[in-house]
Protein backbone atom coordinates (compact mmCIF):
# COMPACT_ATOMS: atom_id res chain seq x y z
CA UNK A 1 0.00 0.00 0.00
CA UNK A 2 1.28 3.30 -1.01
CA UNK A 3 2.31 6.05 1.65
CA UNK A 4 -0.03 9.26 1.47
CA UNK A 5 2.05 12.07 0.39
CA UNK A 6 1.23 14.89 2.47
CA UNK A 7 0.54 17.75 0.72
CA UNK A 8 1.94 21.27 1.03
CA UNK A 9 0.14 24.54 0.74
CA UNK A 10 0.96 26.28 -2.69
CA UNK A 11 2.80 29.20 -2.44
CA UNK A 12 0.34 32.44 -2.94
CA UNK A 13 2.55 35.53 -5.00
CA UNK A 14 3.19 38.33 -3.63
CA UNK A 15 1.40 41.62 -4.76
CA UNK A 16 2.52 44.31 -4.21
CA UNK A 17 0.57 47.50 -2.59
CA UNK A 18 -0.07 49.63 -6.24
CA UNK A 19 -1.43 53.00 -5.74
CA UNK A 20 -4.22 53.00 -8.80
CA UNK A 21 -3.19 54.55 -12.16
CA UNK A 22 -4.44 54.67 -15.46
CA UNK A 23 -2.73 54.52 -18.96
CA UNK A 24 -2.73 57.87 -19.83
CA UNK A 25 -1.22 58.62 -16.31
CA UNK A 26 1.75 56.81 -17.80
CA UNK A 27 2.22 59.50 -20.60
CA UNK A 28 1.87 61.84 -18.18
CA UNK A 29 4.58 60.36 -15.69
CA UNK A 30 6.88 60.02 -19.12
CA UNK A 31 6.43 63.45 -20.21
CA UNK A 32 7.19 65.14 -16.64
CA UNK A 33 10.22 63.22 -16.78
CA UNK A 34 11.29 64.34 -20.55
CA UNK A 35 10.59 68.13 -19.39
CA UNK A 36 12.84 67.22 -16.27
CA UNK A 37 15.77 66.28 -18.07
CA UNK A 38 15.23 69.12 -20.84
CA UNK A 39 15.18 71.95 -17.60
CA UNK A 40 18.37 70.32 -16.34
CA UNK A 41 20.59 70.04 -19.31
CA UNK A 42 19.27 72.62 -22.18
CA UNK A 43 22.01 74.54 -21.25
CA UNK A 44 24.30 72.19 -22.86
CA UNK A 45 22.88 72.96 -26.24
CA UNK A 46 24.97 76.19 -26.66
CA UNK A 47 28.41 73.91 -25.94
CA UNK A 48 31.14 73.66 -27.91
CA UNK A 49 32.82 70.80 -29.18
CA UNK A 50 35.66 69.94 -26.68
CA UNK A 51 38.07 67.13 -25.83
CA UNK A 52 37.48 63.91 -27.51
CA UNK A 53 34.67 65.07 -29.50
CA UNK A 54 37.40 66.91 -32.31
CA UNK A 55 38.89 63.20 -33.01
CA UNK A 56 35.17 61.44 -32.93
CA UNK A 57 32.90 64.66 -34.81
CA UNK A 58 35.60 67.75 -35.90
CA UNK A 59 38.42 64.93 -37.28
CA UNK A 60 35.96 62.29 -38.17
CA UNK A 61 35.67 62.48 -41.96
CA UNK A 62 34.18 59.64 -42.50
CA UNK A 63 30.77 60.89 -40.78
CA UNK A 64 30.57 63.20 -43.46
CA UNK A 65 29.14 60.90 -45.72
CA UNK A 66 27.17 58.14 -45.85
CA UNK A 67 29.60 56.26 -48.50
CA UNK A 68 31.54 55.28 -45.24
CA UNK A 69 28.79 53.53 -43.62
CA UNK A 70 30.56 50.22 -44.29
CA UNK A 71 33.93 50.89 -43.44
CA UNK A 72 32.82 52.12 -40.00
CA UNK A 73 31.54 48.95 -39.38
CA UNK A 74 34.93 47.31 -40.23
CA UNK A 75 37.47 49.17 -37.96
CA UNK A 76 37.92 50.52 -34.66
CA UNK A 77 36.04 54.03 -33.41
CA UNK A 78 36.49 57.07 -35.87
CA UNK A 79 39.17 55.45 -37.63
CA UNK A 80 39.23 58.68 -40.45
CA UNK A 81 40.02 60.87 -37.72
CA UNK A 82 43.98 59.14 -37.37
CA UNK A 83 43.38 58.23 -33.33
CA UNK A 84 44.09 54.83 -32.54
CA UNK A 85 42.03 52.93 -30.03
CA UNK A 86 40.68 49.87 -29.70
CA UNK A 87 37.10 50.58 -29.26
CA UNK A 88 34.46 49.06 -32.03
CA UNK A 89 31.12 51.08 -31.80
CA UNK A 90 30.34 51.55 -35.51
CA UNK A 91 26.87 52.35 -34.01
CA UNK A 92 28.22 55.48 -32.49
CA UNK A 93 29.78 56.82 -35.40
CA UNK A 94 26.48 56.23 -37.17
CA UNK A 95 24.49 58.47 -34.85
CA UNK A 96 27.44 60.78 -35.77
CA UNK A 97 27.11 60.61 -39.50
CA UNK A 98 23.46 61.38 -38.76
CA UNK A 99 24.08 64.11 -36.77
CA UNK A 100 26.79 65.94 -39.56
CA UNK A 101 23.65 65.11 -42.33
CA UNK A 102 21.35 66.85 -40.18
CA UNK A 103 22.86 69.55 -38.71
CA UNK A 104 27.03 70.02 -40.27
CA UNK A 105 29.18 71.21 -38.30
CA UNK A 106 27.13 72.74 -35.92
CA UNK A 107 27.56 71.60 -32.12
CA UNK A 108 24.27 72.35 -31.24
CA UNK A 109 22.52 69.16 -33.36
CA UNK A 110 24.76 67.33 -31.46
CA UNK A 111 24.28 68.52 -27.88
CA UNK A 112 20.31 67.87 -28.93
CA UNK A 113 21.15 64.19 -29.67
CA UNK A 114 22.53 63.29 -26.20
CA UNK A 115 20.11 65.10 -23.95
CA UNK A 116 17.21 63.36 -26.34
CA UNK A 117 18.96 60.33 -25.63
CA UNK A 118 19.17 60.97 -21.97
CA UNK A 119 15.57 61.70 -21.91
CA UNK A 120 14.16 58.31 -23.87
CA UNK A 121 17.03 56.43 -21.33
CA UNK A 122 15.00 58.29 -18.43
CA UNK A 123 11.18 57.28 -19.37
CA UNK A 124 12.83 53.89 -20.05
CA UNK A 125 14.17 53.71 -16.52
CA UNK A 126 11.23 54.69 -15.55
CA UNK A 127 9.30 51.55 -17.85
CA UNK A 128 12.13 49.23 -16.22
CA UNK A 129 11.79 50.06 -12.33
CA UNK A 130 7.41 50.11 -13.07
CA UNK A 131 7.70 46.50 -14.72
CA UNK A 132 10.45 45.28 -11.66
CA UNK A 133 9.21 46.97 -8.58
CA UNK A 134 5.03 46.94 -9.65
CA UNK A 135 4.38 50.30 -8.68
CA UNK A 136 3.99 53.64 -10.81
CA UNK A 137 5.95 56.00 -8.38
CA UNK A 138 9.00 53.82 -8.26
CA UNK A 139 9.52 53.93 -11.64
CA UNK A 140 8.73 57.99 -11.52
CA UNK A 141 11.11 58.88 -8.63
CA UNK A 142 13.90 56.30 -10.55
CA UNK A 143 13.12 58.00 -13.90
CA UNK A 144 13.09 61.36 -12.43
CA UNK A 145 16.44 61.11 -10.34
CA UNK A 146 18.29 59.15 -13.42
CA UNK A 147 17.09 61.71 -15.40
CA UNK A 148 18.46 65.02 -13.45
CA UNK A 149 21.15 63.85 -11.37
CA UNK A 150 24.65 65.42 -11.84
CA UNK A 151 26.74 62.60 -12.39
CA UNK A 152 25.45 61.71 -15.59
CA UNK A 153 26.97 65.18 -16.97
CA UNK A 154 29.73 63.23 -18.20
CA UNK A 155 28.22 60.85 -20.54
CA UNK A 156 25.37 63.90 -21.50
CA UNK A 157 26.85 67.57 -21.44
CA UNK A 158 29.64 66.80 -24.09
CA UNK A 159 29.15 64.69 -27.50
CA UNK A 160 32.27 62.16 -26.81
CA UNK A 161 30.00 60.66 -24.09
CA UNK A 162 27.96 59.71 -26.58
CA UNK A 163 28.31 56.31 -26.58
CA UNK A 164 26.81 56.08 -22.70
CA UNK A 165 23.27 57.04 -23.63
CA UNK A 166 23.04 55.22 -27.22
CA UNK A 167 24.25 51.71 -26.13
CA UNK A 168 21.69 52.28 -22.78
CA UNK A 169 18.79 52.80 -24.86
CA UNK A 170 19.26 49.81 -26.83
CA UNK A 171 20.47 47.77 -23.15
CA UNK A 172 17.26 48.88 -21.37
CA UNK A 173 14.57 48.55 -24.45
CA UNK A 174 15.76 44.99 -24.90
CA UNK A 175 15.26 44.38 -21.67
CA UNK A 176 11.92 45.52 -21.64
CA UNK A 177 10.85 43.77 -24.09
CA UNK A 178 12.43 40.54 -22.29
CA UNK A 179 10.03 41.44 -19.86
CA UNK A 180 7.30 41.95 -21.77
CA UNK A 181 7.74 38.50 -23.92
CA UNK A 182 8.72 36.54 -20.93
CA UNK A 183 5.20 37.87 -19.50
CA UNK A 184 3.33 36.88 -22.63
CA UNK A 185 5.36 33.47 -22.94
CA UNK A 186 2.11 31.09 -22.17
CA UNK A 187 1.04 33.21 -26.00
CA UNK A 188 3.68 32.08 -28.30
CA UNK A 189 2.81 34.55 -31.25
CA UNK A 190 2.43 37.04 -28.91
CA UNK A 191 5.64 36.93 -27.41
CA UNK A 192 7.06 36.28 -30.58
CA UNK A 193 8.18 39.71 -31.60
CA UNK A 194 9.07 41.36 -28.49
CA UNK A 195 11.59 38.28 -27.90
CA UNK A 196 13.04 38.91 -31.68
CA UNK A 197 13.34 42.89 -31.38
CA UNK A 198 14.72 42.68 -28.16
CA UNK A 199 17.72 40.22 -29.69
CA UNK A 200 18.19 42.75 -32.36
CA UNK A 201 17.42 45.92 -29.69
CA UNK A 202 21.09 43.64 -27.71
CA UNK A 203 22.76 43.12 -30.60
CA UNK A 204 22.95 47.51 -31.67
CA UNK A 205 23.42 47.69 -27.74
CA UNK A 206 26.87 45.68 -28.05
CA UNK A 207 27.57 47.46 -31.18
CA UNK A 208 27.44 50.86 -29.61
CA UNK A 209 29.74 50.14 -26.80
CA UNK A 210 31.19 47.01 -25.10
CA UNK A 211 29.98 47.02 -22.09
CA UNK A 212 26.85 45.77 -23.16
CA UNK A 213 27.94 42.16 -23.41
CA UNK A 214 26.96 41.91 -19.21
CA UNK A 215 23.63 42.10 -20.64
CA UNK A 216 22.67 38.19 -20.06
CA UNK A 217 24.01 38.38 -16.80
CA UNK A 218 20.85 40.58 -15.75
CA UNK A 219 18.90 38.60 -17.65
CA UNK A 220 19.37 35.42 -15.33
CA UNK A 221 19.18 37.97 -12.50
CA UNK A 222 15.64 38.95 -13.24
CA UNK A 223 14.51 35.06 -14.14
CA UNK A 224 15.96 33.56 -10.66
CA UNK A 225 14.14 36.41 -8.77
CA UNK A 226 11.04 36.76 -10.45
CA UNK A 227 10.36 33.12 -11.50
CA UNK A 228 9.99 29.96 -9.65
CA UNK A 229 11.34 26.48 -10.19
CA UNK A 230 9.51 25.03 -12.61
CA UNK A 231 9.05 24.57 -16.29
CA UNK A 232 8.27 28.44 -17.20
CA UNK A 233 11.88 29.50 -15.60
CA UNK A 234 13.23 26.80 -17.54
CA UNK A 235 11.55 27.85 -20.69
CA UNK A 236 12.86 31.14 -19.98
CA UNK A 237 16.51 30.30 -19.37
CA UNK A 238 16.54 28.15 -22.20
CA UNK A 239 15.06 31.95 -24.15
CA UNK A 240 18.52 33.63 -22.93
CA UNK A 241 20.64 30.87 -24.97
CA UNK A 242 20.71 33.16 -28.05
CA UNK A 243 21.69 36.38 -25.77
CA UNK A 244 24.25 34.19 -24.79
CA UNK A 245 25.28 33.12 -28.44
CA UNK A 246 25.32 36.71 -29.69
CA UNK A 247 28.08 37.49 -26.37
CA UNK A 248 30.15 34.52 -27.28
CA UNK A 249 29.98 35.36 -31.06
CA UNK A 250 30.86 39.18 -30.40
CA UNK A 251 34.16 38.32 -28.19
CA UNK A 252 35.29 35.83 -30.73
CA UNK A 253 35.20 38.66 -33.39
CA UNK A 254 36.83 41.13 -31.19
CA UNK A 255 39.77 38.68 -30.37
CA UNK A 256 40.22 37.92 -33.68
CA UNK A 257 39.05 39.86 -37.06
CA UNK A 258 38.14 42.82 -34.92
CA UNK A 259 41.37 43.20 -32.48
CA UNK A 260 43.05 46.73 -33.00
CA UNK A 261 44.70 46.28 -29.92
CA UNK A 262 48.14 46.30 -31.77
CA UNK A 263 48.21 48.87 -33.11
CA UNK A 264 45.93 50.76 -29.74
CA UNK A 265 47.55 51.67 -26.80
CA UNK A 266 48.10 49.27 -24.07
CA UNK A 267 45.81 49.27 -20.82
CA UNK A 268 47.61 51.09 -18.05
CA UNK A 269 45.43 48.90 -15.21
CA UNK A 270 47.57 45.43 -16.67
CA UNK A 271 50.85 46.72 -14.81
CA UNK A 272 48.86 45.77 -11.11
CA UNK A 273 48.10 42.40 -10.09
CA UNK A 274 44.29 41.02 -9.47
CA UNK A 275 45.07 41.40 -5.42
CA UNK A 276 45.80 45.51 -6.20
CA UNK A 277 43.30 45.38 -8.77
CA UNK A 278 40.35 44.05 -6.83
CA UNK A 279 41.35 45.92 -3.61
CA UNK A 280 41.16 49.08 -5.92
CA UNK A 281 37.67 48.60 -7.02
CA UNK A 282 36.42 48.47 -3.56
CA UNK A 283 37.94 52.01 -2.99
CA UNK A 284 36.54 53.43 -5.77
CA UNK A 285 32.93 51.45 -4.94
CA UNK A 286 32.57 53.43 -2.28
CA UNK A 287 33.43 56.60 -3.74
CA UNK A 288 30.80 55.71 -6.42
CA UNK A 289 28.30 55.62 -3.74
CA UNK A 290 29.87 58.60 -2.16
CA UNK A 291 29.15 60.21 -5.69
CA UNK A 292 25.41 59.32 -6.15
CA UNK A 293 24.33 60.19 -2.53
CA UNK A 294 26.13 63.55 -2.68
CA UNK A 295 27.62 64.50 -6.00
CA UNK A 296 29.75 67.30 -4.86
CA UNK A 297 33.39 68.60 -6.95
CA UNK A 298 32.66 66.07 -9.96
CA UNK A 299 35.60 66.10 -12.18
CA UNK A 300 37.00 64.25 -15.64
CA UNK A 301 40.37 62.99 -14.69
CA UNK A 302 38.85 61.50 -10.75
CA UNK A 303 42.29 59.20 -9.95
CA UNK A 304 41.92 57.05 -6.64
CA UNK A 305 45.00 55.83 -4.56
CA UNK A 306 46.00 51.98 -5.28
CA UNK A 307 45.51 49.59 -2.77
CA UNK A 308 48.34 46.83 -2.70
CA UNK A 309 47.07 45.05 0.87
CA UNK A 310 43.60 44.64 2.49
CA UNK A 311 45.55 45.81 6.25
CA UNK A 312 46.00 49.15 4.36
CA UNK A 313 43.54 51.62 6.02
CA UNK A 314 41.40 52.68 3.38
CA UNK A 315 41.90 49.46 1.68
CA UNK A 316 40.61 47.65 4.39
CA UNK A 317 37.26 49.92 5.26
CA UNK A 318 36.20 49.86 1.40
CA UNK A 319 36.19 46.28 1.79
CA UNK A 320 34.16 46.15 4.75
CA UNK A 321 31.72 49.12 3.34
CA UNK A 322 31.18 47.13 0.29
CA UNK A 323 30.81 43.65 2.06
CA UNK A 324 28.26 45.38 4.06
CA UNK A 325 26.77 45.90 1.10
CA UNK A 326 26.93 42.51 -0.27
CA UNK A 327 25.02 41.34 2.96
CA UNK A 328 22.52 44.02 2.51
CA UNK A 329 21.57 42.73 -0.51
CA UNK A 330 21.31 39.11 0.60
CA UNK A 331 19.67 40.02 3.81
CA UNK A 332 16.90 41.95 1.47
CA UNK A 333 16.22 39.57 -0.72
CA UNK A 334 13.80 37.55 2.22
CA UNK A 335 11.88 40.99 2.25
CA UNK A 336 11.99 42.38 -1.38
CA UNK A 337 13.46 40.69 -4.43
CA UNK A 338 12.85 44.10 -5.97
CA UNK A 339 15.37 45.36 -3.37
CA UNK A 340 17.69 42.31 -4.23
CA UNK A 341 17.24 43.33 -7.50
CA UNK A 342 17.90 46.63 -7.53
CA UNK A 343 21.35 46.30 -5.38
CA UNK A 344 22.55 43.35 -7.55
CA UNK A 345 21.54 45.74 -10.90
CA UNK A 346 24.55 48.34 -9.11
CA UNK A 347 26.86 45.61 -8.27
CA UNK A 348 26.62 43.91 -11.84
CA UNK A 349 26.64 47.03 -13.85
CA UNK A 350 30.03 48.24 -12.27
CA UNK A 351 31.82 44.54 -13.06
CA UNK A 352 32.78 45.40 -16.19
CA UNK A 353 34.66 48.59 -15.40
CA UNK A 354 36.21 47.14 -11.95
CA UNK A 355 39.37 45.83 -13.86
CA UNK A 356 38.93 42.45 -11.88
CA UNK A 357 39.15 40.31 -14.13
CA UNK A 358 39.95 42.46 -17.23
CA UNK A 359 42.52 45.21 -16.84
CA UNK A 360 40.84 48.96 -18.40
CA UNK A 361 42.09 52.14 -19.01
CA UNK A 362 41.46 53.35 -15.52
CA UNK A 363 40.13 52.73 -11.83
CA UNK A 364 37.63 55.40 -11.90
CA UNK A 365 35.30 57.16 -13.87
CA UNK A 366 32.21 59.29 -13.59
CA UNK A 367 30.51 58.30 -16.72
CA UNK A 368 31.04 54.64 -15.95
CA UNK A 369 28.49 54.77 -13.63
CA UNK A 370 25.75 55.79 -15.88
CA UNK A 371 23.98 52.84 -16.00
CA UNK A 372 24.40 50.94 -12.60
CA UNK A 373 23.28 53.81 -11.01
CA UNK A 374 19.68 52.84 -12.19
CA UNK A 375 19.86 50.57 -9.14
CA UNK A 376 20.42 52.79 -6.77
CA UNK A 377 18.07 54.90 -8.47
CA UNK A 378 15.47 52.31 -8.22
CA UNK A 379 16.08 51.68 -4.42
CA UNK A 380 15.16 55.34 -4.22
CA UNK A 381 11.74 54.62 -5.21
CA UNK A 382 11.46 51.44 -3.78
CA UNK A 383 11.81 53.14 -0.60
CA UNK A 384 9.69 55.99 -1.24
CA UNK A 385 6.76 53.22 -2.36
CA UNK A 386 7.66 51.63 1.17
CA UNK A 387 6.63 54.91 2.98
CA UNK A 388 3.76 55.87 1.64
CA UNK A 389 1.98 52.29 1.38
CA UNK A 390 3.16 51.55 4.68
CA UNK A 391 -0.27 51.84 6.37
CA UNK A 392 0.75 50.09 9.92
CA UNK A 393 1.80 53.44 10.99
CA UNK A 394 -2.10 54.83 10.94
CA UNK A 395 -3.62 57.07 8.42
CA UNK A 396 -2.86 60.73 9.52
CA UNK A 397 0.88 59.78 10.13
CA UNK A 398 0.39 57.95 6.47
CA UNK A 399 -0.64 61.39 5.45
CA UNK A 400 1.80 63.41 6.91
CA UNK A 401 5.05 61.03 5.76
CA UNK A 402 3.44 61.48 2.25
CA UNK A 403 3.87 65.38 2.86
CA UNK A 404 7.56 65.15 3.95
CA UNK A 405 8.39 62.58 1.51
CA UNK A 406 7.09 64.28 -1.05
CA UNK A 407 8.69 67.88 -0.08
CA UNK A 408 12.12 66.05 0.72
CA UNK A 409 12.17 64.59 -3.16
CA UNK A 410 11.17 68.19 -4.78
CA UNK A 411 14.32 69.43 -3.00
CA UNK A 412 16.65 66.62 -3.70
CA UNK A 413 15.49 67.13 -7.59
CA UNK A 414 15.70 70.43 -7.78
CA UNK A 415 18.86 70.65 -5.93
CA UNK A 416 20.15 67.99 -8.65
CA UNK A 417 18.89 69.62 -11.26
CA UNK A 418 20.49 73.29 -10.09
CA UNK A 419 23.89 71.32 -9.36
CA UNK A 420 23.39 69.73 -13.30
CA UNK A 421 22.79 72.78 -14.55
CA UNK A 422 25.79 74.83 -13.43
CA UNK A 423 28.12 71.63 -13.91
CA UNK A 424 26.70 72.11 -17.46
CA UNK A 425 28.91 74.97 -17.53
CA UNK A 426 32.00 72.58 -17.11
CA UNK A 427 31.55 71.65 -20.65
CA UNK A 428 31.01 75.02 -22.13
CA UNK A 429 34.24 75.40 -24.04
CA UNK A 430 37.66 73.61 -23.54
CA UNK A 431 39.44 76.95 -21.77
CA UNK A 432 36.39 76.07 -18.90
CA UNK A 433 36.40 72.94 -19.12
CA UNK A 434 40.45 72.46 -18.96
CA UNK A 435 40.34 74.69 -15.67
CA UNK A 436 37.95 73.29 -13.69
CA UNK A 437 39.51 70.21 -14.40
CA UNK A 438 42.91 70.95 -13.41
CA UNK A 439 41.94 72.40 -10.40
CA UNK A 440 41.51 69.06 -9.14
CA UNK A 441 43.61 67.42 -10.67
CA UNK A 442 46.70 69.44 -10.87
CA UNK A 443 49.75 67.10 -11.45
CA UNK A 444 47.88 65.59 -14.36
CA UNK A 445 50.43 65.51 -17.44
CA UNK A 446 47.90 64.05 -19.69
CA UNK A 447 45.54 67.17 -18.64
CA UNK A 448 47.84 69.87 -19.47
CA UNK A 449 48.83 68.21 -22.62
CA UNK A 450 45.52 68.70 -24.09
CA UNK A 451 44.64 72.10 -22.41
CA UNK A 452 48.29 72.74 -24.45
CA UNK A 453 46.42 71.69 -27.50
CA UNK A 454 43.67 73.90 -26.70
CA UNK A 455 46.09 76.74 -26.88
CA UNK A 456 47.54 75.70 -30.01
CA UNK A 457 44.60 75.37 -31.62
CA UNK A 458 43.28 78.74 -30.48
CA UNK A 459 46.98 80.52 -32.08
CA UNK A 460 48.06 81.00 -28.67
CA UNK A 461 51.48 78.99 -29.30
CA UNK A 462 53.43 80.36 -26.25
CA UNK A 463 50.80 79.48 -24.01
CA UNK A 464 50.66 76.09 -25.74
CA UNK A 465 54.28 75.56 -24.95
CA UNK A 466 53.83 76.29 -21.56
CA UNK A 467 51.23 73.33 -21.27
CA UNK A 468 53.37 71.06 -23.16
CA UNK A 469 56.60 71.91 -20.84
CA UNK A 470 54.16 71.35 -18.02
CA UNK A 471 53.18 67.99 -18.86
CA UNK A 472 56.64 66.95 -19.69
CA UNK A 473 57.67 68.00 -15.82
CA UNK A 474 55.09 65.72 -14.71
CA UNK A 475 55.44 62.67 -17.00
CA UNK A 476 57.86 62.44 -19.76
CA UNK A 477 57.11 59.09 -21.11
CA UNK A 478 54.32 60.94 -22.93
CA UNK A 479 55.40 61.35 -26.44
CA UNK A 480 52.57 63.81 -27.75
CA UNK A 481 53.83 66.07 -25.33
CA UNK A 482 57.81 66.13 -27.14
CA UNK A 483 56.04 65.96 -31.05
CA UNK A 484 53.78 69.14 -30.28
CA UNK A 485 56.45 71.37 -29.17
CA UNK A 486 58.07 70.16 -31.89
CA UNK A 487 54.97 70.80 -34.37
CA UNK A 488 55.06 74.52 -33.38
CA UNK A 489 58.96 74.81 -33.46
CA UNK A 490 58.54 73.51 -37.30
CA UNK A 491 56.05 76.14 -38.08
CA UNK A 492 57.88 78.50 -36.74
CA UNK A 493 61.02 77.78 -38.94
CA UNK A 494 63.17 76.64 -35.78
CA UNK A 495 64.32 73.10 -37.89
CA UNK A 496 66.92 72.22 -35.61
CA UNK A 497 65.17 72.53 -31.90
CA UNK A 498 62.70 71.22 -33.48
CA UNK A 499 64.48 67.72 -35.08
CA UNK A 500 64.97 67.62 -31.04
CA UNK A 501 61.77 67.25 -29.68
CA UNK A 502 60.59 65.06 -32.82
CA UNK A 503 63.43 62.74 -32.48
CA UNK A 504 62.73 62.49 -28.62
CA UNK A 505 59.21 61.87 -28.77
CA UNK A 506 59.97 59.02 -31.60
CA UNK A 507 62.69 58.27 -29.06
CA UNK A 508 59.75 57.28 -26.81
CA UNK A 509 57.34 56.16 -29.57
CA UNK A 510 58.97 54.51 -32.53
CA UNK A 511 55.52 54.13 -34.38
CA UNK A 512 54.25 57.26 -33.68
CA UNK A 513 52.58 58.63 -37.05
CA UNK A 514 52.09 62.19 -36.34
CA UNK A 515 56.12 62.26 -35.00
CA UNK A 516 56.97 60.12 -38.10
CA UNK A 517 54.96 62.94 -40.68
CA UNK A 518 57.19 65.67 -38.88
CA UNK A 519 60.09 64.21 -39.55
CA UNK A 520 59.38 63.62 -43.38
CA UNK A 521 58.39 67.15 -43.32
CA UNK A 522 62.20 67.87 -41.81
CA UNK A 523 63.91 65.04 -44.64
CA UNK A 524 62.13 66.80 -47.08
CA UNK A 525 63.47 70.41 -46.04
CA UNK A 526 66.72 68.87 -46.02
CA UNK A 527 66.49 68.10 -49.47
CA UNK A 528 66.68 64.00 -48.81
CA UNK A 529 63.72 62.74 -50.27
CA UNK A 530 64.44 58.97 -50.06
CA UNK A 531 64.34 59.29 -45.80
CA UNK A 532 60.87 61.30 -46.13
CA UNK A 533 59.11 58.67 -48.20
CA UNK A 534 60.18 56.41 -46.26
CA UNK A 535 59.10 57.47 -43.06
CA UNK A 536 55.91 59.40 -44.77
CA UNK A 537 54.79 55.48 -46.09
CA UNK A 538 55.42 53.87 -42.35
CA UNK A 539 53.20 56.79 -41.21
CA UNK A 540 50.62 55.85 -43.44
CA UNK A 541 50.87 51.91 -43.38
CA UNK A 542 49.94 53.01 -39.52
CA UNK A 543 47.40 55.32 -40.02
CA UNK A 544 45.97 55.36 -43.43
CA UNK A 545 43.85 57.88 -43.13
CA UNK A 546 46.53 60.23 -41.93
CA UNK A 547 44.98 63.05 -44.30
CA UNK A 548 48.31 65.25 -44.07
CA UNK A 549 50.43 62.73 -44.44
CA UNK A 550 48.33 61.85 -47.96
CA UNK A 551 49.60 65.07 -48.97
CA UNK A 552 52.77 66.22 -47.91
CA UNK A 553 53.47 62.64 -50.05
CA UNK A 554 52.10 64.05 -52.57
CA UNK A 555 53.80 67.34 -52.88
CA UNK A 556 57.16 65.46 -52.66
CA UNK A 557 56.25 63.06 -55.48
CA UNK A 558 54.89 66.19 -57.45
CA UNK A 559 58.15 67.84 -56.37
CA UNK A 560 60.06 65.05 -58.23
CA UNK A 561 57.89 64.61 -61.55
CA UNK A 562 56.10 61.31 -60.03
CA UNK A 563 52.68 62.36 -60.88
CA UNK A 564 50.99 58.75 -61.02
CA UNK A 565 52.10 58.12 -57.27
CA UNK A 566 51.08 61.85 -56.59
CA UNK A 567 47.16 61.41 -57.56
CA UNK A 568 46.98 57.68 -55.55
CA UNK A 569 47.65 59.89 -52.61
CA UNK A 570 45.07 62.59 -53.63
CA UNK A 571 42.37 59.67 -54.56
CA UNK A 572 43.22 58.08 -51.21
CA UNK A 573 41.92 61.90 -49.66
CA UNK A 574 39.10 61.60 -51.61
CA UNK A 575 38.32 58.34 -50.75
CA UNK A 576 38.73 59.36 -47.19
CA UNK A 577 36.63 62.57 -47.08
CA UNK A 578 34.67 62.69 -50.62
CA UNK A 579 33.95 66.88 -50.35
CA UNK A 580 38.03 67.23 -49.70
CA UNK A 581 38.07 70.43 -52.43
CA UNK A 582 42.07 70.59 -52.32
CA UNK A 583 42.62 66.89 -53.43
CA UNK A 584 40.28 67.44 -56.36
CA UNK A 585 41.54 70.33 -57.39
CA UNK A 586 44.95 68.78 -57.66
CA UNK A 587 43.79 65.51 -59.44
CA UNK A 588 41.78 68.05 -61.74
CA UNK A 589 45.25 69.71 -62.52
CA UNK A 590 47.57 67.09 -62.89
CA UNK A 591 44.81 65.13 -64.54
CA UNK A 592 46.73 62.94 -67.81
Amino acid sequence: MKKKQKRYPVPQKVVEPQLPIKRWMHVVCAFIIVAAVFVAYGNTLGNSLIWDDEFLVRDNTYIRSFSHLFDIFKSFLAVSSGNINNFYRPLQDLSYMVDHFLWGEDPFGYHLTNVLLHAACAVLVYTLAFLVVKHWLAGFVAGLIFGVHPINTEAIAYVAGRADPLYLLFFLSSFILFIVAAGKSNVKKRAAWPYTTSIILYICAVLSKEIAVIFPAFLLLYIALFYEKGELRKKLLRSTVPFIAVTLFYIVLRKTVLDFSRAAPSFAMAEYDFISRTLTFFKAFCVYLQLLIAPIGLHMERTIGIAHSVFEGSAFLAFCAASGFLATAVIAYRFSKATFFAIFFFIIGLFPVSNILIPINSFIAEHWLYMPAIGIFMLAGICVVFVVTYEKMGRSFLAIARVIIALKLIVVLAACTYMTHQRNRDWKDEISFFKNTIKYSPTNARLHLNFGNTYSELGQDDKAIEEYRRAIELDSRYPESFANIGAILLERGQHEEAERYIDKALSIKERFPNALYMRGLLYEKKGDFARAEEVYLKALSLTPNFIDCHFAIAHAYLAHSQIDKAQEHWHEVLRIAPDNKAARGFLERYSR
